[in-house]
């Protein structure tokens, strides 16, 4: 299994044009280009014929503990691959114990998502730094109010 095995089943399961949508990047697709080619740096070493009783793939990550050092990243637009959008994706980091990021251009209000996850997720907030700042502040307060542990600045 490699990281290409995820765009296999997405092309198998959504519509050709959302995929087309989502599996693209963004003017020359240099940053797409770029972690596509950081992911095959990394390797997973099988390793057989060894005890697995105490393995754990926990971690922590500014002192916020994870069940595994993965978590969904702020992208926008959930909601174009499922109707409860940010919240089901939410929901699911707060099943498996990881991290959320909300992004600023979610499709479910930085509220919303923090009341679907009865504080049960460690969910953090994408802001990007606005040409009016006073909107920053409050969209980052909003958020830390709501209960979000991290934001993630932009």
């Amino acid at each position: 299994c490699n990281s290409n095995d995820y765009q296999l089943t997405a092309r198998a399961i959504i519509s050709k044009p959302l995929y087309e949508y989502i599996a693209s990047g963004t003017d020359d697709e240099q940053t797409l280009s770029e972690n596509e080619a950081s992911f095959k740096l990394w390797y997973l070493r099988p390793r057989v014929m060894r005890p697995v009783g105490s393995v754990s793939t926990s971690t922590t990550l500014f002192g916020q503990r994870m069940s595994m050092p993965v978590f969904i990243s702020p992208a926008g637009v959930h909601a174009l691959c499922d109707e409860a959008g940010e919240c089901a994706s939410a929901r699911a980091c707060g099943r498996v114990g990881t991290l959320f990021g909300l992004s600023q251009h979610s499709t479910r209000s930085i509220e919303q998502v923090s009341q679907e996850t009865k504080g049960n997720t460690n969910l953090w907030y994408q802001s990007y730094i606005l040409n009016d700042r006073d909107m920053t502040l409050r969209l980052v307060r909003r958020a830390a109010n709501a209960g979000y542990r991290g934001k993630f600045a932009k």
